[in-house]
């Protein structure tokens, strides 16, 4: 499984399961993430199920790539 989606403009997502996500629900937010590299905030169980469901995957933000770091 992938565990990292990164953006064409390099913001990193963690990209989780569906029991993770679900465990995260709550306590950080939880986003859909989409092939053109938009998201929507998830608000419940049942949305997690259905996008994975559709073949999506769910996310954490991790912030973007420093590329000025050595």
């Amino acid at each position: 499984m992938k565990r990292v989606k990164i953006t064409s403009d390099n913001f990193v997502w963690h990209v989780l399961t569906e029991a993770e996500a679900k465990q995260a629900l709550g306590k950080v937010e939880v986003f859909a993430l989409y092939d053109d590299d938009s998201e929507s905030l998830i608000e419940s169980e049942e949305e997690i199920e259905t996008h994975i469901r559709r073949g999506g995957y769910v996310g954490i933000e991790v912030g973007f790539i420093d590329d000025n770091q050595n």
